[in-house]
């Protein structure tokens, strides 16, 4: 019994350490029967497009099950992600497509237990082991790569996303599943995608068991995402680095949503290093700032602090709890600076906005097994 207790502490101690110090920080891909087969013109439309070919960018959740035998380095073997990095099928491998910026969001977990690919549900959240689901790549814009040329195509995983902060450590000997959970909370239209090299059994003719499995859905913004609009028709007011150009204020009503941790708040002043503050209001006022032309649109609850960056920018972070009660609840805002050079009150303001905190994400999706994108999971 103390040998076996010896033993263990002593395997445990090496996977730890190998996975600290980059020994077994290898690359894996997934699932590992496609990697080596030939590649698909017909990839599955992926990050920012969706799933179909005729959809337009669009607000979606994607999530996609790897089962634990499914990577290529083995059951066995640790893998430590630092990048989730997919691969452009045949056809979209010449610098054909790309440039659009998408926004997204994504979690790293274990499956819950008992859930595989063969076994996941449409349900998202039964899907996941809550205790083990890390953010790994924070609500952000980020740029679809222009990957190859027709003398030069892009063979390789070449689309990197890299995580944020630390690497998530996954062992495959836990004989638990990996999901990767994304959300795109991209709003603008477009008639074009964006093909991600995937992966159907089926369409290969490949035969085998269950690798990976996707459940998908598209967020009906109407009726899941919050809203934000002007607070009137006041736009702001200039500051001292153009007359020209008034302040401005802005939200994202994909992130206007319960339980979403990176909901923020933006302003630009074009000014760099300047202080001020954001208010948090319930009714609309209409009171003229004395020195300027500019004006307060709100009452005010409560202030929140900023410094514009090097660029003028300003970020308020604003996480909206997972309270379902919070659907449906209206509040206002305002952003001011203090900016002395630009008028007699030494005060610049924003226009306002009216937001709405939205539902959030569709709780279920379409399944669609033995079907995924081919992921490399970077060390």
């Amino acid at each position: 019994m103390r040998n076996r207790l010896f033993s263990t502490i002593v395997f445990s101690t090496i996977v730890l350490v190998g996975l600290c110090t980059g020994a077994s920080a290898q690359a894996s891909e997934s699932p590992k029967t496609a990697v080596k087969a030939p590649r698909t013109n017909r990839g599955l439309s992926g990050l920012g497009f969706g799933l179909s070919p005729n959809s337009s960018i669009t607000p979606q959740r994607l999530q996609q099950i790897y089962n634990f035998d499914s990577f290529s380095t083995g059951p066995t073997t640790p893998i430590l992600i630092k990048s989730i990095n997919y691969r452009m099928p045949l056809r979209y491998n010449t610098g054909n497509q790309g440039g659009q910026t998408i926004e997204l969001a994504i979690d790293l977990s274990l499956a819950a237990t008992g859930v595989t690919a063969d076994t996941a549900t449409a349900t998202f959240a039964s899907n996941l082991d809550a205790k083990t689901t890390k953010r790994v790549f924070t609500t952000k814009k980020l740029r679809l790569p222009i990957l190859g040329t027709l003398t030069n195509p892009s063979m390789g995983f070449d689309f990197k996303i890299p995580v944020d902060n630390a690497a998530f450590p996954y062992l495959p000997s836990k004989k638990r599943a990996l999901v990767v959970d994304i959300r795109n909370k991209t709003l603008a239209q477009s008639t074009s995608n964006y093909y991600i090299d995937g992966w159907t059994r089926a369409r290969s003719g490949i035969p085998g068991a269950t690798e990976v499995t996707i459940v998908y859905k598209i967020a009906v913004r109407a009726t899941e995402f919050g809203t934000s609009i002007a607070n009137g028709r006041y736009a702001g007011c200039p500051s001292s680095a153009s007359k020209a150009v008034n302040v401005t204020h802005s939200s994202n009503p994909a992130t206007l949503i319960v339980g979403c941790v990176d909901n923020r708040f933006d302003g630009q002043c074009f000014v760099a290093n300047l202080a001020g503050v954001m208010t948090f209001g319930s009714k609309a006022v209409s009171w003229s700032l004395p020195g300027s032309n500019c004006m307060i649109v709100n009452d005010i609850i409560l202030l929140f602090p900023f410094l514009s960056d090097a660029r003028g920018d300003a970020h308020v972070g604003f996480p909206i709890p997972g309270d379902a009660g919070l659907v449906g609840l209206t509040f206002m805002t305002q952003m001011f600076w203090l900016d002395a050079k630009a008028n007699t009150a030494g005060i610049v303001s924003s226009g306002g906005r009216i937001s709405t905190i939205g539902r959030g994400f569709p709780a279920t999706g379409s399944v669609f097994r033995q079907r995924g994108l081919v992921t490399q999971f970077g060390g």
